[in-house]
């Protein structure tokens, strides 16, 4: 349920009736929506990435 509001004029009356409405929080307010899981297992892909590299340039180091 979008939050909505009514501001106030400077004079504390209803003077114009701009109406503000909010998405709802959380994850799907992108522009590209996606499920949560997606955020996580592209996280987990990036550190199993990050650890390969590291360690095929520790192996190559070793051997020559």
């Amino acid at each position: 349920m979008p939050l909505s509001t009514a501001p106030t004029d400077a004079s504390g009356g209803a003077g114009f009736s701009e109406v503000v409405t909010r998405p709802e929080p959380g994850l799907a307010r992108g522009r590209w929506e996606a499920p949560a899981w997606l955020f996580v297992v592209v996280a987990a892909l990036a550190i199993a990435g990050g650890m390969a590299w590291l360690l095929y340039g520790l192996s190559r180091r070793r051997r020559g």
